[in-house]
């Protein structure tokens, strides 16, 4: 019997001082004010970003030029964020995340992380086909051809 209890307080004890998964930075999605604590490995941390993805007029005549495209669709990390028109491309003046580009919305495990963007043409040809580097918050990509 007292096997059995000192059993089941070293069972209870273990349970109890299992740490457990947090994030303690403010910016993440999952912040926990109990990460800071012993009991927590602070590597559990989720960030939202946000953003758009553009092209200026060369890049829109080399579409064209190249491809004859009228839209194309794009790809990041092979998970369709959006299609647009080539001929909608940035002519100056203030850009901002709420644009009329391609928006997108993901959540990555760092403060940023690497993701591969991929541009394929009305036809199925790539046309862009590189890595971005994703930081959380709304941020702005251009795509260059």
């Amino acid at each position: 019997m007292r096997r059995g209890c000192l059993f089941l307080l070293i069972f209870i004890c273990l349970i109890s001082c299992a740490k457990k998964n947090g994030c303690s930075d403010t910016k993440a999605l999952n912040y926990s004010q109990d990460a800071g604590d012993n009991n927590y490995i602070d590597d559990d941390c989720a960030y939202e970003c946000s953003g758009i993805f553009y092209w200026d007029a060369a890049t829109y005549f080399n579409f064209f030029q190249d491809s004859l495209s009228l839209y194309v669709d794009l790809y990041l990390d092979g998970t369709y964020i959006g299609s647009d028109s080539t001929s909608n491309y940035y002519s100056g003046g203030g850009i901002s995340c709420n644009a009329n580009y391609v928006n997108f919305m993901d959540t990555i495990y760092l403060e940023s992380q690497y993701k591969r963007l991929k541009v394929i043409d009305q036809n199925g040809r790539v046309m862009f086909n590189q890595l971005h580097e994703i930081s959380y918050g709304c941020r702005i990509y251009e795509v260059e051809y």
